[in-house]
């Protein structure tokens, strides 16, 4: 069975799960793939991006600009060369948002983790958000193929003050309609306080592939996707209820929402029947939280 933990506070962790990378030092001379970015806040208020280092299989296109989004908020969509995510792939995204900035960043489609029979692929994404900035971290599900090993860590870095919604979602697909299985699923979620070494929380999920297609019947036997999406904001009650209100409203997902430890936020985790909700329920909880913080909820952006 799959299996989730939350812990909270200050923990002891090892190197390769604290900072920006939780690539073990024995690899370093592995090839892989790097995304860095770090945003600024022109003249004319605007969010542009100040540097950025991209490495295969990353690409980049320019900033968009949408009617109704925050003041000056930039929308960059991170773009893949290599047609998925193969077996020993070790790829990072690091994004630094000083004060201020307001930055939308997404993909423009899903990721498609192939079979690997051999050794796993394995993804890090490291945000960085200062106080005053408001960054949307919404990249498109991954979508497991039969065989694939994969493992993810979203680590977030923040000062107190800043608003960040970060989303990660998983969908399961056989191609072939056979009902095979992924192989494995890791997933680390953690949150620290910038400057300092403490922990506010982490969340850590593993899920193994013939476990799940071996659930008895219930309401997790019929779902092929799964989703978590954390806000960090310091009006969590008024969020929370937000958030279940838009999960609710979503036909075909289960799940719920609830407040992080200390006031810091939100945390919401569904189950989706297929892909389109969850997509739909993603979306929902981005519509939801920028709705709380602005008072106008976003465009779609289009993919």
């Amino acid at each position: 069975m799959p299996w989730w933990s939350i812990s909270c506070g200050r923990c002891c962790l090892p190197d390769s799960l604290v900072g920006h990378s939780t690539i073990d030092p024995a690899e370093s001379g592995r090839e892989r793939g790097r995304l860095e970015l770090r945003f600024a806040v022109g003249v004319d208020g605007s969010t542009h991006i100040a540097s950025q280092f991209a490495s295969y299989p990353f690409h980049l296109c320019r900033p968009f600009r949408f009617d109704g989004d925050p003041p000056g908020m930039a929308t960059l969509y991170l773009q893949s060369c290599s047609g998925g995510i193969y077996e020993g792939d070790r790829l990072s995204v690091q994004i630094e948002a000083p004060a201020h900035v307001h930055a939308h960043v997404t993909t423009q489609a899903a990721s498609i983790a192939r079979s690997m029979p051999q050794a796993g692929a394995r993804c890090t994404a490291a945000l960085r958000a200062a106080a005053g900035s408001l960054v949307e971290y919404l990249p498109d599900p991954v979508i497991l193929l039969p065989g694939a090993r994969l493992d993810t860590s979203l680590l977030i870095r923040v000062e107190g003050g800043a608003r960040l919604i970060a989303a990660e979602a998983f969908l399961l697909h056989d191609p072939l309609g056979l009902g095979r299985p992924f192989s494995s699923l890791s997933s680390l979620l953690q949150v620290e306080e910038s400057g300092c070494d403490r922990v506010w929380f982490r969340d850590c999920l593993r899920a193994e592939g013939e476990d799940w297609t071996r659930l008895n019947p219930g309401v997790a036997a019929g779902a092929t996707g799964m989703a978590t999406v954390v806000v960090l904001d310091s009006h969590a009650p008024a969020l929370v209820i937000r958030l279940r209100s838009a999960i609710d409203a979503i036909a075909g997902i289960w799940g719920g929402a609830s407040a992080l430890p200390n006031a810091k936020g939100a945390i919401c985790r569904f189950l989706a029947s297929d892909g389109r909700a969850l997509r739909a329920g993603v979306n929902a909880a981005w519509h939801a939280t920028r709705l709380h913080w602005t008072g106008t909820s976003p465009r779609d952006r289009r993919k």
